[in-house]
């Protein structure tokens, strides 16, 4: 029955580029459950790509709530979780994962990694981290969202990135 969030900042942990409180905040009412949330685990790309302020070209730059909103004629709106750590790998991401997952009330799991596995890990490996993640999420009652890796200027990448693609396609 609440109808108001109060906020207060005190202060902010002063290291560099903190000196300050700044928000950019949806509400959501959780009462009928998040059936529509979104949690996106991934590396640097996701979490420069997936946070909560505005994404893309400008203009107009939207979220991606407001893209979601813009597709369905503003009938969905819906919460999101940006997990991205820059710099990780699968293999960094399985032995969290399980718990993390459970944390997350919502219903879609996005598995964004890949970038840094390239040439750091062989397809086989890959292959167990994302099928562990996949089976984790099914069995969470979840959806797992699995996209491919995308292309790396990096030509040492992007050989070790078709390879890993085809790994994600056998996962599918």
């Amino acid at each position: 029955g609440y109808r108001w969030l109060r906020l207060r900042a005190l202060a902010s942990d002063g290291s560099p580029q903190n000196d300050d409180v700044a928000l950019n905040m949806d509400l959501y009412d959780a009462g009928p459950g998040l059936d529509d949330g979104w949690i996106f685990f991934g590396d640097s790309i996701t979490a420069g790509a997936m946070g909560h302020d505005a994404i893309g070209p400008e203009p107009p730059a939207t979220s991606f709530a407001q893209q979601v909103a813009a597709l369905t004629g503003g009938r969905a709106f819906p919460p999101q979780e940006n997990a991205g750590i820059p710099c990780i790998k699968t293999s960094d991401l399985v032995p969290h994962f399980a718990e993390w997952l459970a944390r997350f009330p919502g219903r879609y799991v996005v598995i964004s990694l890949g970038t840094n596995d390239a040439g750091a890990l062989a397809a086989e490996e890959f292959y167990a981290n994302y099928a562990a993640m996949v089976e984790a999420t099914l069995a969470a009652g979840k959806r797992p969202v699995v996209p491919t890796i995308p292309w790396s200027p990096d030509p040492e990448r992007q050989a070790d990135t078709l390879e890993l693609n085809a790994a994600i396609a056998d996962l599918y």
